[in-house]
């Protein structure tokens, strides 16, 4: 009678006797479980990722004059062309055993370029003569962008390229000021910027790190213009002649701002070359 009711007493443990093996050895064999644990980056030698950013003027200096067009008529234009905007790099390091590396995914090499214009005005047609500035071109801004995407510190291989092409763009009509009338102009198709920024080295000086290297920049801009006179008995289009400028291939240097690097080894990865400013 006895087994009996110790038999029925353990049937709700039954489920549980697979597992008194695995619940009671530590315990009787004195063994302690060892806690969970996880490693983190700064175990392993790591830390948090370097972002590198660095930007330049594009084209400093740059400008184009192209003269009264066309040579002689009852109205007469001069362009000057500007170049503004900048150039940037963006990229991220990973520290590691002391050192920096690059991480791949990470570089975006981008083109933020604007023409600016200034003019001079001359018109002789009937009762109407002016000749100064074309104050209405200081108003037009021409916007040429673009971008690339690189992997590691771009110390070796293929610069990153940015080929900007410009679709034919027509201008808002610029007043001619005092003069009845305005200036049409149209950027045409063909139009292009092309930059390449590559790296020369990786400088690591007192926990701060710079990304040094340097931009070509170089393109083609056509320009087609018209003036537009409104002048009393003597309104008339005149059409002139395609405007190409020839942007020259210029060299440019454009390092990072130096960036927190703690734990990182100073020492220079690549060789640091200054770039030669200008075509």
């Amino acid at each position: 009678m006895a087994t009996t009711i110790f038999s029925h007493a353990l049937l709700p443990l039954l489920p549980l006797l697979p597992l008194l093996p695995l619940l009671l050895a530590p315990a009787a064999l004195g063994v302690a479980l060892p806690a969970c644990s996880s490693t983190s980056s700064s175990d392993s030698g790591g830390g948090a990722d370097v972002p590198l950013h660095g930007e330049a003027p594009v084209l400093p200096g740059f400008a184009h004059d192209t003269g009264l067009q066309p040579p002689s008529g009852p109205a007469q234009v001069s362009f000057k062309l500007l170049a503004g905007g900048a150039v940037a790099v963006d990229t991220a390091a990973s520290p590691g055993g002391g050192k920096l590396q690059g991480k791949p995914g990470t570089g975006t090499y981008k083109l933020d370029m604007h023409i600016k214009m200034e003019g001079h005005l001359k018109v002789d047609a009937g009762t109407v003569k002016y000749d100064g500035a074309l104050a209405g071109l200081q108003n037009v801004d021409i916007p040429i962008s673009g971008h690339a995407p690189f992997d590691a510190f771009l110390l070796s291989g293929k610069p990153a390229h940015v080929e900007a092409d410009v679709p034919e763009t027509k201008l808002p009509d610029v007043p001619l000021g005092s003069v009845p009338g305005h200036l049409a102009l149209t950027l045409v198709a063909g139009s292009k910027v092309i930059t390449e920024y590559h790296a020369t080295c990786l400088d690591v000086k007192g926990g701060k790190a710079t990304l040094k290297g340097q931009t070509v920049t170089s393109g083609t801009l056509v320009l087609k213009a018209s003036i537009v006179l409104d002048v009393p008995l003597f309104k008339k289009t005149i059409d002139l002649p395609d405007t190409t400028v020839d942007i020259p291939s210029s060299t440019a240097e454009l390092d990072t701002t130096p960036a927190a690097a703690s734990g990182t080894a100073d020492g220079t990865d690549g060789t640091c070359v200054a770039a030669a400013a200008g075509p």
